[in-house]
């Protein structure tokens, strides 16, 4: 699926342990089957402020797409950012999960807090369709006349979470602006914190993959569009 893309967009995945998992040995074997082995990053070093263990590729520019993992032990972290496209996110992502997995398919999943995605979406000043002008919109414009006056409607942030009864499964819909005046920053993401115990590790990081693409690509089809000057 192509998805609406100004060059961007960028893409998350995440793993969550509820203490440290990764070994300092798990890292340097990664490291030898990543950058020297396979040569998917250039690079692998310690962030100096926080004490992640950053593998990298590119530099943020059409020619050089990033792509990283990091790790602080405790969690696993893939992203993608500015001028890759969906299909090669979802690919790039499987590779790299299940080559994850190999290192940790022993884990226990009662160690696993969450899996979650993330999908974010840059939206330039020129084609930032305003609230008033989408219909669809209108009802809760409506209401929040009740309590806003007019004039303060005319910019502002959203945040919206949905779960089940149980919440073992969540959804994130956040709109905001950024430093560059007009732009507009949509974020929405998907998240499990129920893995399934009778599945293997390799099994329920793919599942939750295909589960959150699937929610995104109904978001793109009947959401996002709202949001976009035609």
């Amino acid at each position: 699926m192509k998805l609406i893309d100004f060059g961007g967009n960028t893409y998350q995945y995440r793993i969550d342990f509820r203490l440290e998992t990764l070994s300092t040995r798990d890292v340097r074997d990664l490291a030898k089957q990543l950058v020297v082995d396979k040569a998917v990053f250039e690079s692998v070093h310690e962030d100096e402020d926080t004490g992640d263990i950053i593998f990298a590729r590119g530099a943020g520019t059409k020619e050089a797409p990033v792509y990283q993992l990091r790790t602080d032990y405790t969690s696993v972290v893939l992203w993608t950012g500015w001028f890759v496209s969906y299909e090669n996110w979802q690919q790039w992502r499987t590779e790299r999960l299940k080559e994850v997995a190999a290192h940790l398919d022993n884990v226990p999943l009662q160690l696993v807090t969450s899996l979650s995605s993330q999908y974010a979406f840059l939206i330039p000043p020129d084609k930032v369709r305003e609230g008033k002008d989408v219909p669809d919109f209108e009802p809760v414009r409506s209401l929040y006349r009740r309590f806003v006056p007019e004039p303060l409607l005319a910019r502002g942030n959203t945040f919206v979470q949905f779960s089940d009864d149980e919440g073992k499964e969540t959804v994130e819909l956040g709109l905001s602006g950024t430093p560059v005046p007009g732009q507009q920053l949509v974020r929405y993401a998907v998240q499990l914190n129920a893995p399934e115990l009778e599945q293997r590790f390799e099994a329920n990081l793919l599942r939750h993959a295909a589960r959150s693409d699937g929610l995104l690509e109904h978001f793109h089809e009947h959401f996002l569009p709202l949001l976009i000057k035609t």
